[in-house]
Formats: C-alpha cells, structure tokens, sequence
C-alpha cells in the first residue's frame, strides 16, 4: 500500500500555532535570557487511512435526518439537562424533542415529529436567558468542534420610517441595509402595523444598529434596527454573544472591522457611508 502525503493545508491545527503545547516542558527548563529553538527535524504526521462501509454510514442517518443542531452564541455553556428544560418551556410541539447530546457549546435535538423541527427552524433563533440559540438543519459528515455558526437568521424591526415605506417593495430594499433579506411580513388586512417595518434577514457581519435614509426633501434620517430574541451585542464589536467587558478586539481594531464591513455594503448596495459624531454607533436599546 502507497503512502499518501498530504499538504498542511487539509488538517485543522486545533492549538492555532505553530509551537504546540508539547514544548512547554522545554520552555519550562530554560536558562535566563535562553531562547527556545523548536527542533528543526520532526516525525511527519502518519496514520492509518480508514474507511467505513456505506451501510455503517446510513446507521445513524435516519435518526439525525430528523435532528437539528444549535449552538448558544454565548460565553457561558448551558448542560443538556438545562437545555432540555428551556427547549420543553420555550417550544410549543406536536411531538417531543430530546437533547441528543452536547459538544461544548453544540447541542442536539432530536425531534418526533418532523413538522416542528421545519417549524423551529424557521421561527428561530431563540433566546435562552440572555444567551442565543441559533438552529440549522444537520448535515451529512458535519463533525461539531469544526462547525462555525457565521451566519444566522433573525427578524428585525425597521423603525423610523414614513408610511410610504410600508410596501414590499420598500421593505427589500431597506432590509438590504441590515443583511440579505429572505422574508418581509406583509399584511394586507386592517389595521395594519405601520410602527415598525417586519422582516427576516440572513446575517453574516456585525449588526448594523441604524441607518440613515434620505428623504425626498433631501434630509437623511436615521432609521433604528431592533433584533429580535436577540438579547446580548458588543458595544465595541457589534457581534452577538458577549459584552464590551469580554471582547477580544480593540477600541481600533473594532473600528477597522465596523468601517470595512460598511465600505463593502456600500459598495455592494451603490450607497454612501455617512457618519454622525454626536450619537455611538451601539446602544442598549438594539
């Protein structure tokens, strides 16, 4: 049997660097003002390539085809006995749903019925006492400790408008501003809900708090975003999951990540980036 030799570019290197813990030992024994070299000749990474029958794959498929896997976008981590809890308060199912198991911040939920797990999907994410849980549908070799949640779903209210907003045309259009737009909530029937504008959105950046619109006098007016469900943003960042007192980026390097996210939405969208110095650009109010 050959031996096949992959490029470093195929493995995923959990300890992030280039020196890994195995030489703390040696850090640990150095001399003062001794620099540590890593050993310049090392045993390549070798193992045996193995392999499953497709019957030993389709298993456990028909089971996790009617799971879906969440991840609480959250510092803290929840157990599954805790989860199971909130899940059996917060859904209101046809069937049951078990927590199938937990990695780390990865839950997953096996569902009876298959109705409300397309349900629980589409109405989500959720909040679970501060803490977001975004769903999505299980995937065929989708390994946990590798999957990263970088988008989301989520409905936003549009505030500030005037009436002639209120149409679905007008509703994509603005929605763009926030992310890609996958749904607007009209209704037809009266009365009708002229306090907010209603959409869902598909979002892969920071959350965008307000933007301006120009009205057709000529004077631009900003317009609030109000995420729902979701309960903990970044005041330095604008991510989800964590506050200003644990983010890991600077004042400056958040700057940099919030004035390129608008300059590609600008560009995307055919719109200028105006900046208001009296107001912040994240409140509580979000």
């Amino acid at each position: 049997m050959a031996t096949i030799y992959l490029c470093e570019g195929g493995w995923t290197d959990s300890s992030g660097t280039d020196v890994g813990s195995e030489y703390s030992e040696e850090r640990r024994s150095l001399r003062p003002n001794q620099v540590f070299h890593p050993p310049s000749l090392h045993h390549f990474r070798s193992g045996l390539s193995m392999e499953l029958e497709d019957s030993t794959w389709q298993l456990e498929q028909h089971e996790l085809e009617r799971c879906l896997i969440g991840y609480v976008a959250d510092v803290r981590r929840f157990g599954s006995y805790l989860m199971q809890m909130h899940v059996n308060d917060l859904w209101n199912l046809e069937g049951s749903v078990h927590v199938y198991g937990r990695s780390k911040n990865h839950h997953v939920f096996l569902f009876e019925c298959i109705r409300d797990m397309h349900r629980i999907v589409d109405n989500g994410p959720y909040a679970i006492q501060g803490a977001l849980l975004i769903v999505d549908y299980w995937k065929p070799d989708l390994v946990l400790d590798r999957l990263i949640f970088d988008k989301m779903m989520v409905w936003v209210q549009l505030y500030g408008l005037p009436l002639e907003c209120f149409i679905e045309e007008a509703r994509f259009r603005l929605g763009r501003a926030v992310g890609e737009v996958v749904k607007v909530d009209i209704n037809s029937l009266m009365p009708r809900n002229i306090c907010f504008l209603h959409l869902r959105a598909c979002l892969d950046r920071p959350l965008i708090s307000e933007f301006f619109l120009k009205f057709r006098g000529g004077q631009q007016h900003w317009i609030s975003c109000r995420y729902e469900r979701v309960c903990k943003v970044c005041r330095n960042c604008g991510r989800v999951g964590h506050t200003i007192t644990t983010c890991a980026l600077s004042f400056e390097e958040a700057q940099q990540q919030i004035d390129a996210n608008l300059q590609d939405m600008g560009w995307k969208l055919h719109s200028q980036v105006m900046t208001q110095e009296t107001h912040s650009m994240y409140s509580a109010s979000i």
